[in-house]
This record gives C-alpha cells, sequence and structure tokens, in this order.
C-alpha cells in the first residue's frame, strides 16, 4: 500500500479542464488509512475578477407607461469590467437609455455619501424585480421580456444594490435600497467529490464538496493567499483511494469562476486524525 503526506497541485498543470475546473491525474494510485483526515493549505489565486463579469451582468427591468399603465420587460447585459459607483450608474444609464420605451431619457446617479444609485425618468415610473420575484416566475414558468428565465439568472441586484424588496419607484424615481457593492467576491470555494467522504459540509448553497473556503482579501490584479487556521477545518478522507482528482473554484453559488487563463495552486496536507 502506498501512502500520501502531502500533495502540491497547480491547476496550470492540469491533466485536462480550465484553470478553475480541472482534473489532475496521480503518478500512481494512493490508498489512504482510516483515521486520516486532510487539509487544504497555502491557497493562491489571482483576482482577476472584475466588478462586472459573466455571472452578474443582467439586469431585469420594467418600464410603466404614466398614462396607459403598459409594461415594457427588458434584460439588459451590462459590460465586463471594473467600475467606480459614479462609473457604474454612468453605464446603467446608457445602457437603459439605448433601449428604452418611456418618451424621456433616463437619468442614473451615484450619491457617494450614502453609497446608493438612484434611477429616474419623468415620463412614467419603473421596477426593478427582486431575485425572488425572478425564481417565482421562472418556477411558474412565467417569462421575462419574452425570454424564459434561466435557473442560473446571473443578476446584477448585489452590484448596484437591488437586493431584497424596495424595488418600484415613486413618481419616477428608484433609489437603491442597499449600497452599491463594487467587490463581486468575498469568499470563493474550493470542491471537490475526488477526496474525501462526502456528507460532512454543507455550503451557501447547499453544496455538499466543498473542501476549503477562500477569503478573498486581495483586490483586483493581486494574489489572494489563504493559510490553513484552524484545526476544525479538515476533511475526512478515511478509507478512500486517490488516483484521478477533479477540482472547481466556484462563487457561493456553486457557479465555476473564470480565471481568465491564470491557474490556482494549492497543497493538501494528510495527517492521522488523532494528531488533530
Amino acid at each position: 500500500m502506498t501512502t500520501i503526506r502531502r500533495l502540491y497541485v497547480d491547476s496550470r498543470l492540469r491533466s485536462s479542464g480550465t484553470g478553475s475546473d480541472f482534473t489532475v491525474e496521480l503518478p500512481r494510485s494512493f490508498e489512504i488509512p482510516d483515521q486520516t483526515i486532510a487539509f487544504v493549505d497555502s491557497v493562491l489565486v489571482p483576482n482577476v475578477f472584475p466588478t462586472i463579469h459573466e455571472n452578474n451582468n443582467r439586469l431585469y427591468f420594467a418600464e410603466i407607461e404614466a398614462i396607459t399603465l403598459n409594461v415594457t420587460e427588458h434584460i439588459y447585459t451590462l459590460n465586463e469590467g471594473n467600475y467606480t459607483g459614479s462609473q457604474l450608474a454612468q453605464h446603467v444609464q446608457d445602457k437603459i437609455n439605448s433601449n428604452r420605451s418611456l418618451n424621456q431619457p433616463y437619468s442614473v446617479s451615484y450619491e457617494e455619501k450614502t453609497g446608493k444609485i438612484t434611477i429616474s425618468n419623468n415620463g412614467g415610473n419603473i421596477a426593478i424585480p427582486t431575485r425572488n420575484e425572478l425564481i417565482e416566475l421562472r418556477r411558474t414558468s412565467f417569462p421575462w421580456a419574452n425570454q424564459t428565465l434561466e435557473t442560473d439568472l446571473r443578476d446584477c441586484h448585489d452590484v448596484i444594490g437591488f437586493n431584497t424588496t424596495i424595488n418600484e419607484s415613486s413618481a419616477g424615481v428608484l433609489v437603491t435600497e442597499g449600497f452599491v457593492d463594487l467587490m463581486p467576491y468575498k469568499n470563493l470555494f474550493l470542491c471537490s467529490s475526488s477526496i474525501g467522504n462526502m456528507g460532512t459540509v454543507v455550503g451557501p448553497n447547499l453544496q455538499d464538496d466543498i473542501i476549503r473556503r477562500i477569503a478573498v482579501t486581495s483586490g483586483f490584479g493581486n494574489v489572494i493567499y489563504d493559510a490553513h487556521s484552524t484545526s476544525a477545518d479538515y476533511i475526512d478522507c478515511s478509507l478512500t483511494q486517490l488516483s484521478q482528482m477533479r477540482f472547481r473554484l466556484t462563487d457561493e453559488f456553486g457557479r465555476t469562476v473564470a480565471l481568465k487563463g491564470h491557474g490556482i495552486s494549492f497543497s493538501i496536507c494528510f495527517m492521522e486524525k488523532s494528531v488533530v
């Protein structure tokens, strides 16, 4: 029986896949003894995550005409990139003015003191559906803007500050209930069903294959470094076998994040459970 104490992984040297969803072929099969645990250490992730990206670039929007009360629904796709609050407000303004039904143009502003966005139009009222409303529409097979709603909404609610309830304008003015959040991720999750015994972890979206939570503590363009810090954060891998291993780097919803051609590296340490 061949045992292993430490495994170093770099997704740039993967057998197949991408930098954030990849498979590693081990040189031989390793039998993991009983009462063995593992923990992930020294995680390095390049922060290449802009404010708006492929998983949060959709603005669901409705226009309500003042006299007829006719409702026109839209799904705007925001451009990927980093933004300041003012730049984000300008971009939202350009997008909704590019395809509108109300006869007056939109004005979108960002208030730095409050961290909120205001959308206004003198030609009628406007609304942004909440995430729960969109989920309910999807559940009941109702479309939005004549499009079938996908399981992954990819909405920009968290970024622009429209989070839960207040989403319809008063006298043509709609102010975000929450703060604009220009940091797309607070935590990332390294996932794998190839190592450890399943059923001992529950993630924020009920994932059961998380082997490491990675706190995003470095800004865009820098390297995120996350080290093992607690003895309770281990993986029970007793009586398992390792040969081919698949890993994914995901967000809180379990969606694989894009590393833009870069890779992630980390180590996996094995030890007897009694040592902890």
